[in-house]
């Protein structure tokens, strides 16, 4: 029974643990990182923190330029000139600027990178252009991980990554010039496909299959020799006549008998700080599902006189969150402003946040940790980016 009691209590502090949530809390003009409760962990000494969109509790964090990677409460790599950290379970890939001409993945700029374990120990001193974990969130951490490695000279390896050993215990593919890969349904059978091109000028085929400790090569064949991508381009592609009455608007429409419809527009990128812009169009009443009587506005459902917000509100903005996923619009009710949220991910069941926000708010993080737990993000009207709160209307800040 003792026995019984004790391994109870350890499943239970595993499973308190994993669910810890820690978020940026901002004090003055500084931020830091608390527990869910607003607790303070780490003391805020940064200008801003932004919240991974990859995975939970990893944040950037930036200082007079320089940035730091934390993890949950610790800062596990410090003033770096990185602009991005993207982690994948318990590794992370660290970009920066590169002064050579690389293939940019990250962002619009020249790049190179690194990859680091979650304590911050750096695990391949050389920089790459691009690193490649096939190793997704959804799945268990594993001992062994499958990495694509595209060196500074635009050469492709494929290796296998023992965290424990902390070094490379198989390769498959060594510099080769040119590689593509297909992604077919590891949770079912657990295999990669990769075409690759030979130091001899040859096309290859291998697959590697994982038993959920190891991989091995089932399929290693020679391949027909492809096509020129201009022939690919101009025998595939058929042009599509759209029609004038497609392409062409009505320019007898008097912008007076309009509704104003705004939006927001947020603007993305890990490594800068968050703002949004409004967009402001005119569309005929007829035309849109936003409705205005007795000074007050609602949201009809699509091609139905159902409504889906009732008319109650001072403003409403449309807001796309994270593209068809989850969207949906801002609500202002006298001073305060809530959310309606909809999307694939709700399943067509759209739920509302109360208006409790004397800011502007953006979802920021959906069940960031656990279930209907969403990290708000509340800006001014300007759309400058001031802290952030939960759902509940928690504020990170003081």
């Amino acid at each position: 029974m003792k026995n019984l009691i004790s391994i109870f209590l350890f499943l239970i502090s595993i499973f308190g643990y994993s669910q810890t949530i820690f978020v940026p809390f901002k004090v003055g003009n500084l931020f830091g990182i608390s527990d869910e409760k607003g607790n303070l962990k780490i003391t805020p000494t940064f200008d801003y923190i932004n919240i991974s969109s990859d995975q939970n509790n990893y944040f950037l964090a930036y200082k007079n330029g320089k940035s730091s990677c934390i993890y949950k409460d610790k800062v596990i790599i410090k003033d770096k000139n990185y602009f991005g950290y993207y982690p994948y379970n318990d590794l992370i890939v660290a970009v920066e600027k590169s002064s050579k001409r690389t293939t940019s993945y990250y962002s619009h700029n020249n790049e190179q990178c690194h990859l680091y374990s979650n304590s911050g120990s750096l695990i391949f001193p050389d920089y790459y252009m691009f690193i490649r974990i096939f190793e997704v969130s959804e799945q268990p951490i594993t001992e062994n991980v499958l990495i694509q490695l595209s060196d500074m000279n635009g050469k492709y390896s494929i290796v296998v990554y023992n965290k424990k050993q902390k070094k490379v215990i198989q390769t498959f593919l060594d510099v080769v010039p040119d590689l593509e890969f297909s992604f077919d349904a590891i949770s079912i059978n657990q295999s990669f496909t990769f075409d690759y091109l030979t130091n001899s000028n040859i096309n290859r085929r291998i697959t590697l299959q994982y038993n959920g400790k190891a991989f091995s090569v089932i399929l290693d064949e020679t391949l027909p020799k492809k096509d020129s991508d201009f022939d690919n381009y101009f025998g595939s592609e058929v042009a599509v006549d759209m029609g004038e009455d497609y392409i062409t608007k009505k320019k007898n429409e008097i912008q007076t008998s309009k509704i104003e419809v705004k939006s927001i527009e947020k603007v993305y990128g890990a490594y800068r700080n968050k703002e949004f812009k409004w967009v402001s169009k005119w569309k005929l009443p007829s035309e849109t599902s936003l409705v205005f009587e007795n000074n007050k506005y609602g949201i009809k459902k699509y091609n139905t006189n159902e409504f889906l917000i009732p008319i109650e509100y001072d403003a409403i903005y449309s807001c796309d969150f994270f593209g068809h996923n989850y969207h949906g619009y801002i609500l202002k009710k006298e001073t305060k402003y809530g959310l309606y949220i909809t999307g694939f991910k709700v399943r067509g069941n759209g739920f509302f946040i109360p208006n409790i926000f004397e800011n502007i708010p953006l979802v920021d993080q959906f069940d960031y940790v656990k279930k209907n737990f969403h990290i708000i993000g509340l800006y001014d009207a300007q759309g400058q980016f001031l802290h952030y709160a939960n759902n509940q209307g928690f504020i990170y800040a003081k």
